[in-house]
């Protein structure tokens, strides 16, 4: 029984030395590994911010005279807002009529009288700022 279990395992233990001969990892350098993934991952790097420069350069261009033009309308609003008091009679009579005249179409002309009012009273406000106290 030994011989035959010598000729049995000895045939088993080739194999064995064969399989992980076979199946042998290769042998990596960690060094050089390292390295290139450095230089690849600065390469995407610097090509993510490259189309991040340009995209932002693009946008900034076509906002700054968007921008400039918004500026411009924002400061005739404000003059035109502060000469508000030279058309005071005009702007309190338009609100009160506009105003009364919508209401009495629709709920008759009491109402639209007193609105009316109201109107003249909250653009009167607007314009001069608080009413006067009584």
């Amino acid at each position: 029984m030994s011989a035959k279990e010598e000729k049995t395992s000895a045939p088993v233990a080739t194999k064995e030395s064969e399989v992980t001969s076979s199946f042998a990892l290769p042998k990596i350098e960690l060094k050089s590994t390292i390295k290139t993934a450095v230089s690849k991952t600065n390469e995407v790097l610097s090509i993510m911010e490259v189309q991040k420069d340009m995209t932002s350069s693009m946008v900034g261009s076509r906002i700054r005279p968007l921008a400039f033009q918004a500026k411009q309308v924002a400061q005739k609003a404000v003059i035109i807002y502060e000469s508000r008091q030279h058309y005071a009679p005009q702007i309190i009579a338009g609100s009160a009529a506009t105003i009364g005249l919508l209401v009495s179409v629709r709920r008759g002309k009491v109402p639209g009288a007193l609105m009316g009012t109201v109107g003249g009273v909250g653009a009167y406000a607007a314009v001069y700022g608080q009413p006067p106290k009584f």
